[in-house]
């Protein structure tokens, strides 16, 4: 039995499974954000999906006033992630240090709430709703390469 996880065919699978579900969760905030401009609709949106995506806390500055939620504290470190938003306007994020999360993901994560907060009307989709956003398309043909090898079914090389 392998011990890498990486080269177990149901390890990949779950864990594309995992980031295709995010992707479409990130879809739903950043429509969720678009539809309404109401701050304090935006606020509850935004403090659901810190906990979804699990952030202990968060602090938002926008048009002169400020939010927090630091519902779930944490003993130890933590990092903080701000996301800069127009004119001196911000959102931090706090997450524990010995939390793990998948760079790509966070990048995902913060590019879904930044769009979400613009100013444009939401456009109708011209395709069908689920789409894997080619960032994680790409994550996946990166890290993975899929080849046939001599007398196996199918393998995987990291």
């Amino acid at each position: 039995m392998p011990r890498n996880n990486d080269k177990n065919p149901g390890h990949l699978r779950r864990n594309f499974r995992q980031l295709i579900d995010a992707d479409v969760r990130l879809g739903e905030l950043e429509k969720a954000l678009r539809r309404t401009t109401e701050m304090n609709e935006r606020w509850d949106t935004i403090r659901a999906a810190t906990k979804e995506f699990g952030f202990f806390g968060v602090r938002m500055h926008i048009d002169g006033a400020v939010f927090e939620d630091f519902s779930a504290k944490t003993d130890g470190a933590c990092w903080q992630l701000r996301l800069a938003l127009a004119e001196s306007q911000y959102i931090n994020f706090f997450r524990s240090c010995d939390s793990d999360m998948n760079s790509v993901l966070l990048s995902a994560f913060m590019n879904a709430i930044e769009r979400g907060f613009r100013n444009e009307p939401i456009e109708a989709p011209a395709k069908p709703d689920f789409q894997p956003s080619f960032a994680f398309a790409n994550l996946f043909r990166a890290l993975f390469r899929w080849r046939r090898a001599p007398g196996a079914a199918q393998s995987i090389e990291a």
